[in-house]
């Protein structure tokens, strides 16, 4: 797998998901081009700093998301779409596969998100499928009782997942689908809604997100949810996150944040035709990673950091 240090042209990028290490450091995936080679898969891991600005590194995956690790070092997990996954630890860089038989990505469709729940990191994706990352190149299904059978023609799956703790996860995807996991098992809820929910958050255990397209924005307990009632925009919810006690969520060319029950827009000063997308908040601050944008902010003042 190529790690290679890289210098390329900005403009003929397209920015993919991101993680926000703090005011001073983040990371995004970027692709040559608006989608994915389909035959020639390769991603650019880009990450900045205020006191070098932006690096790159090619691989050679379709990568969807990607997460840091503390033990048993510090590592990045890099997810590709087909289960393929990197590892970056320092200068070693190493490669792994969620199940490579045919009961995994191969034959039930692409991974669609990933995210650290307690000690592990949780996959989840396609045909309803769940992973969950229990050490080096070991990647377990914890998908009994909610994964669908080989073979099955519907067009469904888990866009998202996330979770306070190991016994309180959640993923939502296709048809409105939501469902808890306690650890053992997997209950459906229902969510009053048939579109496809793009992100969830979990908050606390009585105060859960998710929201999809046409701007359905959801919220809910482990037993009762509720559509937030809003006339601000109908573009799909693409990012969702939880930013210094206050939910924001993203489309394409806006951020929302809600005020109560509320959803109002955030003025970023960046201008119209700043993109947005997907939002990732850790250590004191929330970066923002449009298609062409990408912006940090400390709950007060929004930063244009984009490649130039």
């Amino acid at each position: 797998m190529a790690l290679i240090m890289q210098t390329i042209n900005v403009d003929l990028l397209s920015f993919r998901s991101g993680i926000s290490l703090g005011p001073n450091e983040g990371k995004v995936i970027a692709q040559l081009g608006p989608s994915p080679h389909r035959d020639f898969p390769e991603s650019y891991i880009m990450e900045w700093s205020a006191q070098k600005g932006w690096r790159t590194r090619k691989i050679q995956l379709t990568a969807i998301r990607m997460s840091t690790i503390k033990l048993p070092t510090d590592q990045l997990i890099i997810m590709g779409a087909g289960g393929y996954v990197v590892v970056i630890s320092g200068d070693k860089t190493t490669e792994e596969m969620v199940d490579p038989t045919d009961t995994g990505p191969k034959f039930r469709g692409n991974i669609r998100d990933m995210r650290l729940i307690g000690s592990h990191l949780y996959a989840a994706g396609m045909n309803r499928q769940v992973y969950r990352r229990d050490g080096s190149n070991r990647w377990l299904h914890c998908d009994e009782g909610v994964v669908l059978p080989l073979g099955t023609l519907e067009i469904t799956g888990f866009s998202a997942i996330d979770g306070i703790n190991e016994k309180n996860i959640y993923a939502a995807g296709f048809n409105g689908d939501i469902w808890k996991y306690n650890g053992r098992n997997w209950r459906q809820i229902d969510s009053a809604t048939n579109v496809i929910l793009h992100r969830i958050r979990v908050i606390e255990s009585n105060l859960i997100f998710a929201g999809g397209q046409k701007g359905v924005l959801l919220k809910g307990s482990e037993h009762e949810w509720h559509p937030v009632m809003h006339d601000i925009t109908s573009d799909d919810l693409w990012g969702m996150e939880w930013f210094r006690g206050r939910l924001y969520v993203s489309t394409d060319y806006a951020i929302y944040v809600l005020d109560g029950e509320q959803l109002e827009a955030v003025n970023t000063g960046l201008g119209d035709s700043f993109t947005y997308r997907h939002l990732h908040a850790s250590n004191g601050a929330m970066w923002s990673f449009g298609p062409k944008h990408i912006a940090k902010t400390d709950g007060k003042k929004w930063i244009d950091v984009s490649p130039r």
